[in-house]
């Protein structure tokens, strides 16, 4: 023991001194480090309220940001409207004093309430030149305002509409509320402030020199020296003298301004405390010391000799020999209580012997549960590492393109849908700037990315959309997530998540081209025609034509040859129009058969020799030989006073006049063309025709009609078969008797035949007769079943015309049958199929007649 006691003075005394020199080396350190620390919190202290001037500048400039917008989107918004949202952001600023539009005209909307006089042109004002000249936002130096009673600062930046000026939006500080924001962000410190421009004009000085020209001029003189050894002006912190006090100079350029910011902060300020601390630590080195001597007495007296005589007695102690051993010490009564437990145990340990035994088992156990809890450690690291592979798997081949970056937006790994992607491989982009792989040689691209990375390495997190380039600069459409990477809570780096979209982006550029656009013609749709009669309604695109278009005859053509036919002819008429618009011209289908054109910017002379030209070209359009016509009408707005709406409906009622005269001539030149067209087809059934005409004009007279009808029926003769101008060639023209689905085809021409003659006014009524001329007297007829008198008197002759010279005429599938074979079936079918009495008269008018003489009908 006493060798211990021995070693533990040694110890002690190393200790002390160990201490000492580390208390000293600590107070060095600390001098150092509150040097350092001094100079960066001077640092912080200048960044802090930089950063609070430049974000109040950047929060100005950024209503008028706002403002500028609100214009760009809505130019023709009224004053009032515009002069509410400028007062309403005034109200809630607290550095602007006046907030104004002026428009290229001279016009202002001035949400101060001030009215400026007359003849004043605000456009030769330096801010409004300033900002048209820079097309962005300005700064200007102190001047004068208008009213010449109050020194300001104006903010300005311009509107612009398809590159078009629109006017400049400007907001006032006067320069007392800047010095006011100046002295509320510098009054906690003992700093010295002074707002200079480039050119040494002062803004702003602090109250500490605000009324010395000494120090000003000594700002001054730093401001032309820097300026001198830098052009950009960007210099770092650094100590100097300011007058007899050592401190900080630092500087910073206002936002996009001319400005810059002074601020001195004398070293003091972070110093002061150093020599109070200086000998506060030397006092507690100095006590540290005494106390330890105290302590060193104290223990020898009341530990080491008490525990040097406890060593003598322990020696002594002989459990076999002298079970009933006591110890007891003489010197002092500290150890007294640990002496009290040593006899304690002593008189246990046979006790304690006996219950080691029982305790084996327990240690047993608890040796058990160690080996279970190492098994459990051992199957959380299994799960650990297994997560990891997990992780590393999703990383590796997740189908989204992933890039691993460090925090200089270096890669630092890439998984294989980035190399399939982008076309690189992990050897060529690996160690090289993100940013730089992936913006393909685009400046602004690069630095868009850039903004990106440098703000998930700033802790947040990324989710955007963009276009970004592969391997041979292939562009790709892409969405973009980046999610920080943080180690032990330190941001590391980064991942930059990559999907490609380009088929969801070309889904919805289709979505948004058919949103606007007919898909029949491939011209605009009546939505973008509205939507550009009141884009093109502004002052710029004066004087501006209205074109107004109907296809005459579109049904005619639908009914006779089918819709597709009808599609044909409007990708026709689409295609000429198109072809004869200029670069800024707008053509859209607004109708079934109906187009529109806006011609912005052109006078009338020009659309009306426009409308001429475009007329010609239209004239020559047929479908199947069948002529096509086109009524225009136009109309022209040349003030702005005048209603788009009234424009277009004078242009509409102008073409409706053109249509009363032209599509009833057209129709009814497109019916006879129709049925050149059908014979052209099948002569057979042009003879056919001309027979029942001759025939039916026989009957009529047989029958004592008056000579109207009898007119009648021979152009119903005529006409009865032209709905089969839509019935194929090769069912026309069949070798052999129709299939079900050939007859049910043939079926439908009277329906046709009934649509065609309709369209034609004065052909209305002989359409009726057309329909009906397949009914039969029992109602077994087609096709709408008609029975006995219902079906039209006319019909009804010629329905037994057409069957009498279709029995006694040559078929591709039989032979003609001779006319009494063709009067005994009609006999037949009298009161079946055909009107009894008619077919009495026709009897009699056949057989009292020269069969000859018919068969040269």
């Amino acid at each position: 023991m006493s060798r211990l006691m021995r070693i533990f003075y040694g110890l002690s005394g190393l200790f002390l001194v160990l201490i000492l020199l580390i208390v000293r080396y600590q107070f060095k350190a600390a001098e150092t480090f509150i040097e350092s620390e001094s100079h960066h919190n001077a640092e912080l202290g200048f960044e802090l309220m930089h950063l609070e001037f430049d974000r109040a500048i950047e929060a100005q400039s950024h209503i008028l940001e706002s403002a500028k917008i609100v214009i760009e989107h809505n130019p023709s918004q009224s004053d009032a409207k515009l002069l509410e949202y400028l007062r309403n952001e005034l109200e809630m600023n607290g550095l602007f004093a006046s907030l104004y539009y002026l428009t290229d005209e001279n016009h202002m909307i001035n949400a101060s309430g001030y009215v400026p006089p007359a003849n004043m042109d605000f456009r030769k004002r330096l801010w409004y030149q300033s900002a048209v000249e820079a097309k962005g936002i300005v700064l200007t130096e102190p001047f004068l305002n208008a009213s010449q009673d109050v020194y300001i600062i104006t903010i300005a930046i311009p509107v612009y509409q398809d590159n078009t000026l629109l006017g400049v939006v400007a907001g006032d500080i006067p320069v007392d509320r800047l010095q006011d924001f100046l002295n509320e962000n510098t009054a906690h410190s003992q700093d010295t402030t002074l707002l200079l421009s480039r050119a040494g004009t002062v803004i702003y000085a602090s109250k500490d020199i605000e009324n010395s020209t000494e120090a000003i001029a000594e700002f001054r003189g730093l401001h032309t020296k820097k300026l001198q050894e830098s052009e950009s002006g960007a210099f770092e912190t650094y100590s100097n003298y300011f007058g007899t006090t050592w401190g900080y100079f630092h500087h910073h350029e206002i936002g996009n301004s001319d400005w810059i910011l002074y601020t001195f902060s004398p070293e003091e300020r972070f110093m002061e405390n150093y020599t109070r601390n200086k000998w506060i630590a030397y006092s507690v080195g100095l006590l540290l010391m005494l106390f330890f001597v105290l302590l060193f007495l104290l223990q020898k007296r009341l530990v080491a000799d008490p525990l040097l005589e406890l060593e003598q007695k322990v020696e002594a102690i002989d459990v076999e020999r002298h079970p009933e051993y006591q110890i007891d010490l003489n010197h002092t009564r500290v150890l007294n209580p640990l002496v009290t437990k040593i006899n304690s145990v002593l008189m246990k340990i046979s006790e304690l012997m006996g219950i080691v035994k029982n305790d084996r088992a327990e240690l047993q156990d608890l040796n058990e549960a160690l080996e279970e809890t190492i098994a459990d450690l051992s199957l959380t690291e299994q799960e650990a590492t297994q997560q990891k592979i997990h992780f590393e798997a999703l990383f590796r081949y997740s189908d989204d393109a992933i890039a691993m970056l460090d925090s200089e937006h270096r890669i630092m790994n890439i998984n294989k849908s980035f190399e399939r992607l982008y076309g690189y491989e992990a050897s060529e982009v690996m160690g090289l700037n993100l940013d730089d792989v992936i913006a393909g040689g685009s400046t602004s691209n690069r630095n868009e990315a850039e903004r990106l990375t440098e703000k998930l390495l700033s802790g947040q997190a990324v989710r955007t959309e963009g276009i970004r380039y592969g391997k041979s600069n292939r562009a790709l459409e892409v969405a973009i997530r980046s999610v920080p990477m943080i180690y032990k809570g330190v941001l590391i780096g980064g991942y930059a998540v990559y999907s490609d979209i380009t088929e969801r982006k070309n889904r919805e550029r289709y979505l948004e081209y058919v949103s606007t656009h007919d898909d029949l013609t491939e011209l605009y749709n009546r939505f973008y025609f509205e939507k550009q009669l009141t884009q093109l309604d502004a002052p710029e695109f004066l004087p501006i034509g209205v074109m107004i278009l109907d296809v005459n005859g579109l049904k005619l053509i639908n009914d006779a040859f089918g819709n597709a036919a009808g599609d044909a002819l409007l990708r026709k008429i689409a295609h000429t129009i198109r072809g004869k618009l200029r670069p800024n011209d707008v053509v859209a289908r607004i109708g079934g058969d109906e187009f529109a054109v806006l011609m912005p910017s052109t006078s009338p002379n020009v659309v009306e020799d426009f409308t001429s030209d475009l007329k010609a070209s239209l004239k020559d359009i047929a479908i199947d030989d069948v002529p096509v016509s086109v009524s225009v009408g136009w109309a022209h707005k040349e003030h702005a006073f005048e209603e788009m709406t009234e424009v277009v409906k004078t242009a509409e009622n102008y073409m409706n006049k053109h249509k009363l005269t032209e599509s009833p001539s057209v129709r009814g030149k497109a019916i006879y063309a129709m049925i050149r067209t059908l014979h052209e087809k099948n002569r057979r059934e042009e003879q056919h025709s001309v027979r029942v005409s001759a025939l039916s004009e026989k009957l009529g007279i047989a029958l004592g009609l008056s000579s109207r009808e009898i007119n009648d029926l021979k152009t119903m003769g005529l006409l009865h078969d032209i709905g089969k101008i839509a019935i194929r060639e090769e069912i026309l023209n069949k070798e052999g008797p129709l299939d079900a689905l050939e007859y049910a085809e043939i079926k439908k021409h009277p329906e046709i035949g009934y649509r065609i003659l309709s369209a034609v006014n004065e052909m209305g009524e002989m359409a009726e007769h057309v329909f009906a001329h397949h009914e039969r007297w029992d109602g077994t007829g087609y096709p709408r079943g008609l029975r006995g008198e219902a079906i039209p008197y006319l019909a009804r002759i010629i329905c037994i015309t057409d069957a009498f010279d279709a029995m006694t005429s040559d078929r591709t599938y039989r032979k003609a049958m001779s006319f009494d074979a063709a009067l005994e079936e009609l006999k037949q079918n009298a009161s079946k199929q055909f009107d009894p009495q008619i077919v009495g008269v026709f009897v009699n008018m056949i057989e009292s007649g020269n069969e000859e003489s018919f068969g040269n009908l």
